[in-house]
């Protein structure tokens, strides 16, 4: 008898496995997740490729600006400082400002500017933006030079005096705990990974037990295996092709991710790197929350028989996995993932995933609270999967309009009852 629940059960696993392997939806969500990690790979690649190519071309294609210098007896000093924060343009020297007017209004200069004195300029433009910041950057070359030339006069040189006015302070950030900074992009990326897979691989259980039961394939499945196998087959098929697409577009994150890193500046590696210890707890917690949540959407799902029926039941749960999003983002963005609400989340089976995961990824937890959160999500998974199991075995060969949640577990427990 145990040898053919069981071979009930994984032909209702690998039937479920296949079919969710082979769907359409499925491949092409595959495919474009891959392609959309090889575009963001290879892209850092391609602009920069770009830009040196264009780079490369003639420096007469560069925009010009003219200069009218009124304030300093030498033109050299004015322009090797426009010349150094406008890399991008073609400095000019005019004799007037009626030439720079002029050299504006026929488009030949993206703008003049005129130094009336060394403090003193007038800006010249066709337009003006409301987002235009070069004034501010003229009024640092304005006032560089100036310190520069009065430093000149009081016989410091034009090294020394740059030395003088560039020098900053040096420091060195030592993190005892984690960087908070470092890891937020890769953990704001994981997070909406686990919450976007949460919700997708859940509505793929719930969606393959309404269409079976809308069909009425339910009733001939039940002949050949019990309301239970049926469930826990349904699931952990699912979850199985959950975890293959998973590995894919992993394994493709492995490959493209260097790829990326090596195009990329030095300090925006440490921001897109993701640690290994992140990417080991965030497929965990996967695994967590698909069967806490994959259990109790094949329940909610066997009791109702159209799937236009099936988001006014879901939307209870819907409205959990949001909160638990919402207060993750807000935790992660204020910085404080050691709130009375993110510790309690952290705990709560519907919510831990995303809270814990978050609190681990980018704050100091202890071993035990990371111990304890992963105990109370795999009792609960065990706990769920018994009463959906029950919920199942009512809601299967319920048709017309979906009973509430209420009435689905008097129904059980009068059941258990009468037996």
């Amino acid at each position: 008898m145990k040898t053919k629940k069981k071979s009930a059960f994984n032909a209702v696993l690998g039937f479920e496995y296949t079919s969710v392997i082979k769907n359409k939806a499925f491949i092409i969500s595959t495919i474009l997740i891959v392609a959309v990690l090889f575009i963001a790979s290879f892209l850092p690649v391609l602009i920069m490729g770009l830009a040196s190519s264009s780079s490369d071309g003639d420096e007469t294609e560069k925009p010009k600006i003219a200069i009218v210098n009124e304030a300093y007896e030498k033109d050299d000093i004015i322009v090797k400082a426009m010349k150094d924060e406008f890399k991008d343009y073609n400095i000019e020297t005019v004799k007037n400002e009626d030439d720079a007017q002029k050299g504006v209004k026929d488009g030949k200069y993206s703008f003049s500017i005129i130094f009336n004195k060394p403090l003193e300029y007038k800006y010249i433009t066709l337009t003006q933006s409301i987002n235009d910041t070069t004034t501010d950057i003229i009024d640092a070359v304005v006032t560089s030079v100036y310190r520069t030339t009065e430093l000149e006069k009081k016989g410091i040189s034009a090294e020394e005096s740059k030395n003088i006015l560039s020098a900053s302070a040096k420091k060195s950030i030592v993190t005892l705990g984690t960087d908070q900074t470092a890891a937020y992009i890769s953990t704001y990326i994981l997070v909406m990974a686990l919450y976007m897979a949460i919700l997708a691989y859940g509505q793929l259980v719930a969606n393959s037990v309404v269409t079976e039961k809308s069909s009425r394939a339910m009733e001939m499945l039940i002949t050949c295996a019990s309301p239970s196998d049926l469930m826990f087959g349904k699931v952990i098929g699912a979850g199985l092709a959950g975890f293959t697409q998973i590995a894919v577009i992993f394994g493709v994150g492995a490959v493209s991710l260097p790829v990326m890193l090596n195009s990329i500046p030095n300090d925006l590696k440490s921001v897109f790197s993701f640690p290994i210890e992140s990417v080991i707890f965030a497929i965990l917690f996967f695994i967590l929350a698909f069967f806490i949540y994959a259990f109790v959407f094949a329940a909610i799902a066997s009791l109702v028989s159209r799937i236009e029926d099936l988001s006014n039941l879901m939307s209870p749960i819907m409205f959990i996995i949001i909160f638990a999003f919402i207060v993750v983002i807000i935790g992660m963005n204020s910085g404080d993932l050691s709130s009375p609400l993110m510790i309690a989340t952290s705990y709560i089976p519907f919510t831990a995933p995303i809270s814990m995961f978050a609190r681990i990824a980018m704050s100091n937890v202890a071993a035990w609270e990371i111990i304890l959160s992963i105990a109370i999500q795999v009792v609960s998974i065990f706990i769920l999967g018994k009463f959906a199991a029950a919920i199942y075995r009512v809601g299967v060969l319920l048709y017309g309009k979906p009973p509430k949640l209420g009435e689905a577990l008097k129904m059980v427990f009068s059941k258990k009852a009468r037996s």
